[in-house]
This record gives C-alpha cells, sequence and structure tokens, in this order.
C-alpha cells in the first residue's frame, strides 16, 4: 500500500507526491540493487500511473526500461471548469476534514462483479475521501498531464473504452503530449 493508503500509516491523510513519488524511487533503487540485469517497468493504475508519470519524468529517476500506465488518471485542474476550481480549493482550505463517498456520481469503476464484490469486503479499501485529499490528488493530476511531455522511455497506455472514470478527452491528451508517441484504438 502507499502510504496514506490501505495498511500502510496514515490512510486517509494525504501524503503528498513527494512522499508517494520518492517511496516509488527508493523501491525501485532496492530492486535493482538486489536483481541487477534484470529488466525493471514501471506499472500505475489510475492515480498509481500519476505517481509514475511524475517520478519518471523527474529529475533523479532511477533507471527504468518502462513504463505502464494502465486508465492513467493523468487530468487535473486544467480539464475542471473555473467554478469546480474554486469550490474544490476553497473547501480544501477551510472544511478539508469534510468527506465524500462518490456513492452520488452513479459510476461503474468496473464491470468485474467478482472485483467488486471483493472490494466490498475488503477492510482497507477506502470508500471516502477528505476534501483535501481530492484537492491534492486533482494537483498531482494536473502536474503529471504537464510532466508527461517530458518522459523519454518506452511507455505503454492501457485506457477502457467504456472507462467512466477517467475521462478520454484527458487520455488523448495525454498521448498527444508524449513524445513519439502514437495511439491504436481496438
Amino acid at each position: 500500500d502507499q502510504r496514506g493508503f490501505g495498511a500502510a500509516p496514515h490512510a486517509g491523510l494525504w501524503p503528498g507526491e513527494t512522499v508517494l513519488t520518492g517511496d516509488l524511487r527508493q523501491f525501485s533503487a532496492l530492486i535493482r540493487g538486489r536483481y541487477p540485469g534484470i529488466p525493471l517497468y514501471w506499472l500505475g493504475h489510475s492515480m498509481g500511473a500519476a505517481v509514475v508519470v511524475l517520478a519518471a519524468a523527474g529529475s533523479g529517476a532511477p533507471p527504468v526500461d518502462g513504463l505502464i500506465l494502465d486508465a492513467p488518471a493523468v487530468w487535473g485542474d486544467g480539464e475542471f471548469s473555473t467554478w469546480r476550481r474554486i469550490v474544490l480549493w476553497t473547501a480544501a482550505h477551510t472544511v478539508p476534514w469534510l468527506q465524500f463517498s462518490g456513492a452520488h456520481l452513479h459510476v461503474e469503476t468496473t464491470d468485474n462483479i467478482r472485483l467488486l464484490r471483493r472490494l466490498i469486503r475488503d477492510p482497507l479499501m477506502q470508500r471516502t475521501a477528505r476534501v483535501d485529499e481530492i484537492y491534492e490528488l486533482v494537483r498531482m493530476m494536473g502536474h503529471a498531464l504537464r510532466l508527461s511531455a517530458s518522459l523519454r522511455r518506452p511507455l505503454l497506455v492501457q485506457y477502457g473504452l467504456h472507462d467512466q472514470v477517467i475521462p478520454r478527452a484527458a487520455v488523448c491528451d495525454l498521448i498527444g503530449r508524449l513524445h513519439g508517441a502514437f495511439a491504436l484504438a481496438i
């Protein structure tokens, strides 16, 4: 579990972009040291894809052989209307403890019923998020989108055509920013 999530310390509190990317870099350095010469790929799903982009695009990134971004959550404040940005900023800075579940959004996160049942029973599944977590996540996703143009590693982007969480336009924006990238839709 990443810090701030699951069984990791301080679950439910945003650990920060620097902590998330630093943990990935440190873990990768340990893996490289233990298994020298074995190809190393970073796979990030949803928010994890934003962490991968930021860790790979920044200075001091350990050498990795490639990146896999699965349902990449790399859309942020630029994708939001001005009033939504104002409301989110105001809430994060006045009532940061306020929590939302997303139940009212009526979004299917997956059509895998077995997985959904398993997640419902998982005591470590985070079912609500503080508004300051949402605010920082949105900022991190926007930062990842902006830095994605600097990626210079082999890269695979996976996106489901029926994804109801990550907007298709955001993924197209990401692909359009990638150096020498091309898209294949099936």
